[in-house]
């Protein structure tokens, strides 16, 4: 059975969340902090994002227990900053809008690798 195209469209999307994160690391960046604060940010960065680059290409084979590391991954990395992003969007318009756009790419993303026909691409074949 070939790649349906929802997960084609779900890789899509996971790849525009890291690709959405790269200028919201940027601009952490280049606002100044105290301590260790922009060692944290990109630790933070490159453990949750490329932990999902890898978890994609996963995907990508057909590996379903990839998509479990991506839903994690979106609780632990995107969710989190959506109340912080809330309170401060006056202040921080466009990190609030690029962690908007991560959150919709990540719920569109999965529901498509979690509905049919992806879920059914993603079950193993039966076997004799």
């Amino acid at each position: 059975m070939s790649r349906p195209h929802s997960v084609t469209r779900a890789l899509w999307l996971f790849w525009a969340m890291i690709g959405l994160a790269i200028p919201k690391l940027a601009i952490t960046l280049l606002v100044p902090a105290k301590g260790q604060q922009h060692g944290v940010a990109i630790v933070s960065f490159l453990a949750v994002f490329g932990l999902i680059a890898l978890a994609n290409i996963y995907i990508a084979k057909q590996t379903s227990w990839a998509r479990g590391i991506v839903f994690v991954l979106f609780l632990v990395g995107i969710t989190p900053q959506l109340p912080i992003v809330m309170t401060h969007i006056e202040r921080m318009p466009v990190i609030g809008t690029l962690t908007l756009l991560q959150f919709v790419a990540g719920v569109v993303g999965l529901f498509l690798v979690y509905r049919e026909p992806a879920a059914s691409w993603f079950k193993p074949p039966n076997r004799p």
